[in-house]
């Protein structure tokens, strides 16, 4: 599969599939990123390593590595330091609020706590990478957002070409996109999005504008005998954010809300109280597709984390 990306809006070229996605297995360790949170969404950043267990394939791995990362952040160390990408929908049905939250989204992305790295990636029906100036990151989101619109959503291209840019093996990485959730012309579909954001271990969160493509009037197929409703575009497109975000350990917020501010905290709320665990994967074949699954010994709370990994096929000679 090829996907097209612009990068800079000059330059084609064609990305492959994540070569070596950050904290996927090898003969060494496998690590996963887990977020912890209370019932009412408040994440839980305090536990300590005996309160985690985690299974591969229903057997549970000793934990080699835990860290959590509060300690981190306050201890002023680079371990599992954070990539954060900014993954905007330039369609033209996202052009109103993407305007709107344009101030919001520069806040949020220079405020991720210990982000070593800073992208910004736009998709209709084109996916463009964009140069990100830290120094003066308005410049770069005003360059997208100045683009005319095309047709086409290519969400899930858009997502890949992500995961293909370079990235350090020891850090987290997470993708934010505002997105209405469609996606009209990619090249791969959402079960290979997903796969792939789980095997490169990246954290997957949407600011969902899915409530705006509401259909007015109800939808029915009358194709059928008995006509029923058809799941109207919103359904579809909230579907397919609440897929990707938690088979990856994200979670969607709401940018339709009147205080968007207090969506873009729970989303650096939850990456600030993230932990990371590594374990030493048991033997298996290259390519093999392996269930994770992490328990707390802790009641009433809610745990997040990518639900499954590849075993790495080994580089051709």
């Amino acid at each position: 599969v090829t996907v097209g990306i612009v990068i800079g809006a000059l330059t084609l070229v064609a990305a492959r599939p994540p070569q070596v996605p950050v904290f996927a297995s090898a003969t060494e360790l496998v690590y996963v990123v887990v977020s912890v949170s209370l019932a009412s969404g408040e994440p839980i950043p305090e536990l300590g390593r005996t309160d985690f267990v985690i299974r591969e394939d229903g057997k549970e791995r000793p934990i080699t590595v835990f860290s959590r990362a509060r300690d981190l952040e306050e201890a002023g160390r680079n371990a599992f330091p954070v990539d954060v990408t900014l993954l905007l929908d330039t369609s033209g049905s996202m052009r109103p609020g993407l305007n709107t939250s344009r101030a919001l989204a520069l806040q949020f992305i220079q405020s991720i706590p210990k982000a070593t790295t800073r992208r910004l990636v736009t998709f209709n029906n084109e996916v463009r990478v964009w140069a990100f100036n830290d120094a003066k990151p308005e410049a770069s989101l005003d360059a997208a957002l100045a683009l005319a619109p095309n047709a086409g959503s290519r969400l899930f291209d858009g997502i890949m070409a992500t995961l293909e840019l370079p990235a350090r093996r020891d850090e987290r990485r997470v993708i934010v996109s505002l997105t209405d959730g469609m996606d009209e012309g990619s090249q791969v579909d959402r079960a290979i999005a997903e796969k792939a954001l789980q095997d490169g271990g990246v954290t997957f969160y949407a600011v969902s504008f899915a409530a705006q493509l509401q259909s007015p009037t109800p939808l029915f197929d009358y194709s059928r005998k008995d006509p029923i409703p058809r799941r109207s575009d919103a359904d579809r497109a909230a579907l397919n954010l609440q897929s990707l975000t938690s088979k990856s350990g994200g979670f969607v917020v709401q940018g339709t809300v009147p205080d968007l501010a207090a969506q873009f905290d729970r989303v650096r709320a939850d990456i600030s109280a993230q932990y990371v665990i590594g374990f030493e994967p048991a033997p298996s074949k290259p390519g093999k597709r392996h269930r994770l699954s992490v328990e707390v010994r802790q009641p009433d709370v809610r745990i997040r984390h990518r639900g499954s990994y590849e075993t790495r096929v080994p580089p051709m000679p």
